[in-house]
């Protein structure tokens, strides 16, 4: 179990260092929360064992930290429900609220992209 710990722990370091200067009012204490929620599922659930702790890749698996297409969340959401390739889909194993937070991960912790999605979002990329 620590191995996981230790994993989550500096992959939310990681999202942490690369998150533009947050205040301290609510709106960036829940994208904190969000991120932290997001780090934690990403290094827990199985994409760091194959995307690397940091996004980096993993050999097995491309880079998600300055990939090209982590830019629309559609693409990032379709991905992690139906897999595709050597990817499995994690849309049985994971709710619409856990895949939010790991697309808000990889594209704002590991990208900087700044426009976050909501459990609702992941709802309609899964046709519900």
């Amino acid at each position: 179990m620590r191995p996981r710990l230790s994993v989550a722990a500096g992959v939310l370091a990681l999202a942490v260092a690369a998150a533009p200067a947050l205040s301290t009012d609510g709106a960036d204490d829940a994208i904190e929360a969000e991120l932290a929620l997001g780090a934690t599922l990403f290094a827990t659930v199985g994409c760091a064992g194959c995307h690397g702790a940091a996004g980096e890749g993993a050999g097995i698996a491309p880079a998600l930290a300055g990939n090209a297409f982590t830019v629309s969340p559609g693409n990032v959401a379709a991905q992690i429900l139906e897999g595709d390739g050597a990817m499995p889909p994690f849309g049985r194993a994971l709710d619409d609220a856990a895949i939010a937070a790991i697309v808000n991960f990889v594209r704002l912790g590991l990208n900087g992209h700044a426009d976050l999605i909501d459990a609702g979002f992941v709802a309609i990329i899964r046709g519900g």
